[in-house]
């Protein structure tokens, strides 16, 4: 009888049938692995030694980012934090959850360059919303110019030198009449038909929202480390006429070649693979709702996260 052939046997001698392999030599990460034979390593790629439990590392993005924050103070790292109240819970600042490149753009430009926020509007109910950052809502005017000028203090002292930006989605809605990116649905009382509407960011958006957030940094501190990760959180629902599930493929890809295409431009801005660790190496990598991601998962990134980037021992 004869025994069948081991996995590893039948794809190496797929290797080196593929006519892209004979005539380049591809490495053995550049093919795309079996289950079975898929190891970190080939998603991982070189280490790149920037941190160490003294680094400042900041962070701004989508509810991933609050995992990020809690893994790095959870296991003493230097992770800033300015400001109260429930909107600082998800970041360095009381920027709250950013969930596309519009709104970091808009953030960074607020907190870097003291530039007030553009989404300021009074609801139906007299309150006063910020339509830029997730759950900003106040009773006045007053109240909400001194949040926000406590906001941008935090803001700017948030990012020192390493930033975490976590991108969650391309999916967004946007106000027709100013051009301005929401955080998310307004609520209720502040809703305008006629001027919230919603679109798809293209991957060359996403490529000019995070150029002009990296020229913003990088013009204050020349030397700062940018990692850029895509959420693996997928989309709650989606704006268009398909399924979630559809649309989360087209929103995340959209992301994933912006920060690639990102990556190979500035020397100083690296990508670490959240979304692709999610999706190729974990065992279970969602709750029951297909959605949040389970803390076994969460230490899985977290622990490859500062394999890739933590300093030897020797460094420090």
């Amino acid at each position: 009888m004869v025994s069948e052939e081991s996995t590893l046997v039948k794809f190496k001698r797929r290797m080196r049938r593929i006519s892209e392999n004979q005539i380049i030599k591809l490495k053995e990460y550049q093919f795309f692995q079996p289950p079975e034979l898929l190891r970190a390593e080939h998603l991982l790629g070189s280490s790149i030694p920037l941190l160490d439990r003294t680094t400042p590392i900041g962070s701004m993005g989508s509810c991933f980012a609050r995992e990020i924050k809690s893994y790095l103070e959870t296991h003493g790292y230097n992770y800033v934090h300015y400001g109260e109240g429930k909107r600082a819970n998800h970041g360095s600042a009381p920027w709250e959850r950013v969930f596309n490149t519009g709104c970091i753009l808009q953030e960074v430009e607020r907190a870097m360059c003291g530039i007030s926020g553009k989404g300021y509007v009074e609801g139906d109910d007299g309150r006063i919303y910020d339509l830029c950052r997730k759950g900003a809502a106040f009773e006045s005017t007053s109240e909400a110019a001194l949040e926000e000028e406590e906001y941008i203090v935090c803001g700017e002292r948030a990012f020192l030198d390493s930033d975490i930006f976590t991108l969650g989605m391309s999916e967004t809605w946007y106000d027709k009449t100013s051009g301005i990116t929401l955080a998310e649905a307004p609520p209720g009382p502040a809703y305008k038909p006629e001027c919230h509407k919603f679109r798809l960011l293209s991957p060359e958006e996403n490529i000019k929202n995070i150029k002009q957030t990296l020229g913003h940094l990088f013009f204050r501190k020349p030397k700062i480390k940018v990692i850029l990760t895509v959420s693996p959180v997928p989309l709650r629902a989606t704006f268009f006429a398909r399924s979630a599930a559809v649309s989360n493929n087209v929103s995340k890809g959209a992301l994933i070649y912006a920060a690639h295409s990102i990556c190979q431009e500035f020397d100083n801005v690296y990508y670490f693979p959240s979304y692709e660790i999610t999706q190729y190496l974990a065992d279970t990598p969602f709750e029951w709702d297909g959605r949040h991601v389970t803390e076994p998962t969460i230490n899985l990134i977290m622990s490859l996260f500062m394999q890739v980037f933590e300093k030897p021992s020797e460094y420090f």
